[in-house]
C-alpha cells in the first residue's frame, strides 16, 4: 500500500502570492499516484482559493473514493487576531473560512479520532519567496491538529495519523509527546509536516522512519520536515520524494507491508 503526505500551501505554486483556481488543485490531484494521501495546509471554502472545498476537488480528480478536511483553525493564518481554534462540533462539519488537514483514501474509512493541539504565543521570522526574492516575515503560531483513521486496507485494518506540527521546536516536540497517544495499541503508520528532523521524531515516537530525503524548501530542498515513520508491524518495500506542482514542500512517499 502506497501511503503519501505532502503539504500543500493551500494550492499555491512555489514562488506566487495569489488567489488559487480549481486548475492548480486539479492538476496536483492528478499527480497524487498513492493508496492513502495525508495532506496539510488545506483550504475550505476560503476567499484566497476561490471558495473552494479543496478536498473534494482532489478526491474527484484524483479518483479517490473517500476524503475528509479536519480544520485545525477557522480564520486567517498568519494573523493571530483574526483565527481561532474550531469548536468539536465545528471539526465535525468544517464552516467555510477553515484551514487545516486533508485525508483521501482509495479504500473505506471505518474510524475517526481527533486531537487538538494548542499553539505557542510565540511568532517566528519565516521566508517567502517573491518574484524570486527571499523576503522575511513574522509569523505567529497556530492552532494544531491531529488525526488518526481507521483504514480497511487490502493488507489489513491500519491505523494512519497525520497532522502539521508547529514550527516552534519546542513547542513542536511537546504536540508530538501528545499525539502519541493515537499511535499505541494498534498498527500505525504517522505520516505528516512534523517541522522536526529525522533523528527527535524518531526519539519521540519510537517509529521507524519510511523516507530518509530532504523535503523542503524547494526548489533544492536542505531539510527534512516531512516525514513517514512506521510502527513495528510494518516494513517498508520502496520510498522517496517527488516534486508536486504546487507547494515549497517536496511531497515523501512509502510503499508499505505487514510483516
Amino acid at each position: 500500500m502506497k501511503i503519501l503526505t505532502a503539504n500543500i500551501a493551500h494550492g499555491l505554486r512555489f514562488g506566487e502570492f495569489a488567489i488559487v483556481d480549481e486548475k492548480s488543485l486539479i492538476s496536483v490531484a492528478q499527480e497524487l499516484e498513492a493508496d492513502v494521501v495525508c495532506l496539510q495546509e488545506v483550504d475550505y471554502k476560503k476567499v484566497r482559493s476561490s471558495g473552494l472545498d479543496q478536498m473534494e476537488v482532489m478526491r474527484v480528480h484524483g479518483n479517490f473514493s473517500y476524503a475528509r478536511f479536519f480544520p485545525a483553525l477557522i480564520g486567517e493564518p498568519g494573523d493571530r487576531s483574526s483565527f481561532r481554534m474550531p469548536t468539536f462540533g465545528e471539526i465535525e462539519n468544517p464552516p467555510p473560512d477553515s484551514y487545516g488537514l486533508g485525508i483521501l483514501s482509495r479504500y473505506p474509512i471505518t474510524d475517526v479520532k481527533t486531537l487538538q493541539l494548542s499553539g505557542s504565543r510565540l511568532s517566528l521570522p519565516m521566508p517567502f519567496v517573491i518574484d524570486g526574492r527571499t523576503r522575511w516575515r513574522a509569523i505567529p503560531d497556530e492552532p494544531r491538529i491531529a488525526v488518526r483513521v481507521t483504514i480497511d486496507s487490502p493488507i489489513g485494518s491500519i491505523d494512519v495519523v497525520t497532522t502539521h506540527l508547529s514550527f516552534i521546536p519546542t513547542r513542536a516536540m511537546s504536540q508530538l509527546l501528545l499525539l502519541k497517544q493515537l499511535l499505541q495499541a494498534r498498527p500505525a503508520i504517522l505520516a505528516g509536516d512534523l517541522n522536526l528532523s529525522p533523528s527527535i521524531t524518531k526519539r519521540i515516537t519510537k517509529f521507524e522512519h519510511a523516507v530518509l530525503a530532504a523535503t523542503y524548501p524547494k526548489p533544492q530542498p536542505r531539510a527534512q520536515l516531512d516525514h513517514i515513520l512506521i510502527s513495528e508491524y510494518f516494513l517498508c518495500n520502496q520510498s522517496g520524494v517527488t516534486e508536486l506542482s504546487i507547494s515549497d514542500h517536496f511531497a515523501a512517499f512509502a510503499v508499505v507491508a505487514k510483516k
